[in-house]
């Protein structure tokens, strides 16, 4: 992101896991037809920490800034990630998402998407263990290649 013009901008990111305890998210569909998650097991992530607080006062103090926290985090206590996610959820049909739970696309025979945007929400933690296990998933999909000779 960048500050409006004549302006210095800083960012501060600070994340944290889950302590060690393990978070299973399940995805459902909502009273108004869109989907979401809820936690199935494990600690909610939470949006608010006390460390990062006091760490982006001590930043701010040091290069003369004002601390900001985003408003879904402070209003809505959801936490958020700077880790791009979604776009790409699976689902059973075209009409409903745009790749199958093999992470094909649909109507491009041979073309997997195995990124980020294949995450539909954001898990609370650092999301490239999550990433590399869905690919790693996919590729299980993937016959092996013979090799004559």
């Amino acid at each position: 992101m960048s500050a409006p013009s004549g302006y210095d901008c800083d960012w501060v990111v600070v994340g944290s896991g889950f302590g060690g305890s393990v978070a299973a998210l399940r995805l459902r569909r909502s009273w108004w037809g869109g989907l979401h998650t809820t936690m199935e097991e494990g600690a909610r992530p939470e949006a608010l920490m006390p460390e990062a607080r006091e760490l982006a006062g001590e930043f701010a103090a040091i290069v003369d800034g004002q601390p900001m926290a985003l408003l879904t985090e402070t209003v809505l206590g959801i936490p958020n990630t700077t880790h791009i996610l979604g776009g790409c959820v699976m689902g059973r049909d075209p009409a409903e998402r745009v790749i199958d739970h093999q992470h094909r696309v649909f109507g491009y025979r041979g073309l997997l998407v195995c990124d980020g945007s294949t995450v539909s929400a954001n898990p609370g933690v650092n999301p490239p263990l999550t990433i590399t296990a869905l690919s790693e998933r996919a590729m299980t999909f993937i016959p092996p290649h013979s090799n004559p000779g």
